[in-house]
């Protein structure tokens, strides 16, 4: 049933389930993704695809089968996107296959709010030149001729189409959690109308990542210049089967450190979802390892844990710096505080950091780990020992001592970690938390740490960061392995937070993914 409104001299209509849906979720969905007040420019190029890939329900290919390429934005919030045209119910859309930002907070917006496949990259526009770099290397680049841009109006822009469903932290029982996946369109609400350009004209250079290839994709077929600030509208379009999806439930996410998620994510065949489910645990190796426990005065994590967990007398703070002997990507250093859950005592983790964001998105979603970019450090050498943490050029924690005597030989140590993730929004309810609890094991060949050598401090700081937060401490305990292996079990989610927005706001850099795009939420019938 619809009901009609008197607008502006026009008659709008509202689908009931929708209006109903979206106004349910009026602290959530956001009206925009990336808008900016200026106007900023705007790229899109159309391509043949020759070798389409498999899509998820209840999708049909658009014949012929055709891929968009778009650049938008300004400065370190532009964006490049790229999707498969599609058909729903004899309508178009876009499939986003993948998106690309350098702002953190653009990245995780995109990732947990708008349920986007978004990945790490840098784009950037000099004036003439749109490109995009990912890891320091150039992946591909457009230089569109303003001088062929008078060949009358472009394509309107098309909807994108996005899923939104949550992995189950514990793999073994399969891909997705017991929560209904639901699909989702993002509507483009306003956009200024685009010039179409002689794709000849548009001078382009790399494989987009290798997509082009994988889509066998060659030189563009059509090009178009406009506007690139475009608000979304998200409407709910339908529930979806949770076992049709499974081959697809991986497509946003790369392997990253974790060596879980299959190698070519867009679509896993059964015996792919088998070998998911068969991993016994993640497992890093070549890892030095220097985990340094402290006391904190009554004030240091006073606010920092969400119920149910609780604080408890006399808590250990614990700082664990990860170091990558061969491998930087797995460096990496962990806040963890000791507290009771359910009976038990676990360590929360207050803050989680890595030299590098790639991959991580899996540990941070699935698995809730308060990921965000840093630089870490972990020395072994001669008769010391050292740690650090800092980002963005401001020291975060800092320790050191000395160990003597003869190394005590292969120690195993176990920790419980509780973290807390994301539960986004559905249709009939709004975004909160989840905790979810994990196994850690640690062993190498472990370095006997003098506990009166042991220096540790928190240096002051006035930004958001909890680090700064915890204050002066007394150094306790220190653990040191050399050569170490770790393994990771897999997690159960034990308990809701209901209100998740005070303590995710840290990870987030203070702006949560789903806050800062207004309420209006109403649009014109589209079913």
């Amino acid at each position: 049933m619809a009901i009609e409104k008197q607008a502006s001299g026009r008659s709008v209509l509202f689908d009931r389930r929708r209006f109903l849906a979206v106004g349910t979720l009026a602290p959530w969905l956001p009206t925009g993704f990336g808008a900016a007040t200026e106007s900023p420019p705007a790229l899109w190029l159309d391509y043949h695809v020759q070798a389409p890939p498999p899509i998820p329900p209840p999708f049909e290919i658009d014949a012929p089968a055709r891929a968009t390429l778009g650049f938008q934005g300004t400065g370190d919030r532009a964006q490049c996107w790229l999707g498969l045209r599609v058909v729903r119910d004899g309508r178009p859309g876009l499939l986003p296959l993948a998106l690309w930002t350098e702002d953190s907070q653009q990245y995780w917006k995109a990732r947990e709010a708008l349920r986007l496949p978004a990945f790490r990259g840098s784009v950037g526009w000099d004036g003439e030149t749109w490109s995009l770099s990912v890891s320091g290397r150039r992946e591909f680049s457009a230089r569109p001729s303003a001088n062929e841009a008078n060949r009358g109006e472009g394509v309107p822009p098309l909807p994108w189409y996005v899923h939104s469903f949550v992995l189950s932290p514990d793999w073994t029982a399969g891909p997705l959690a017991q929560e209904a996946p639901e699909l989702w369109r993002l509507q483009p609400l306003s956009a200024e109308p685009s010039r179409r350009l002689d794709p000849a004209a548009c001078a382009v250079s790399g494989g987009l990542r290798g997509w082009l290839a994988k889509l066998g994709a060659s030189e563009p077929i059509a090009a178009s210049v406009g506007s690139g600030s475009l608000d979304w509208q998200p409407e709910f379009v339908q529930t979806v089967d949770a076992s049709s999806l499974e081959p697809f439930a991986f497509r946003s996410y790369s392997p990253g450190s974790l060596q879980l998620v299959p190698r070519d994510t867009q679509f896993v065949a059964p015996p792919d979802l088998e070998a998911y489910r068969g991993h016994r645990h993640l497992f890093q190796t070549g890892l030095a390892v220097v985990s340094v426990d402290v006391f904190g005065g009554p004030q240091a994590t006073r606010g920092l844990l969400p119920p149910p967990c609780e604080p408890i007398p006399n808590a250990l703070i614990r700082a664990m710096a990860l170091r990558g002997l061969d491998d930087p990507r797995h460096d990496e250093a962990w806040l963890l505080v000791e507290c009771a859950l359910q009976g038990r005592r676990v360590w929360y983790a207050l803050a989680h950091l890595r030299s590098s964001l790639g991959g991580s998105a899996f540990g941070r979603e699935v698995f809730g780990y308060p990921t965000k970019d840093g630089t870490v450090t972990a020395m072994i050498g001669g008769n010391r020992f050292g740690s650090g943490v800092s980002r963005r050029g401001a020291s975060l924690f800092r320790a050191d001592g000395f160990y003597g005597g003869f190394s005590t030989g292969t120690s195993l140590a176990q920790i419980d970690v509780a973290t807390l993730r994301l539960r986004p929004a559905t249709r009939n309810r709004a975004a909160l938390g989840e905790i979810v609890t994990q196994s850690w094991y640690f062993q190498g060949l472990r370095q006997p740490a003098n506990p009166a050598s042991l220096e540790a401090a928190f240096p002051a700081g006035e930004g958001r960061e909890v680090w700064n937060r915890i204050g002066p401490v007394r150094p306790y305990a220190a653990l040191v392995l050399d050569g170490a292996a770790m393994q990771r079990l897999p997690g159960t989610a034990v308990a809701e937070v209901e209100d998740i927005a005070p303590h995710y706001r840290d990870r987030c850099d203070g702006a949560l993914p789903w806050e800062g795009f207004g309420t209006a939420l109403e649009a014109e019938s589209s079913d």
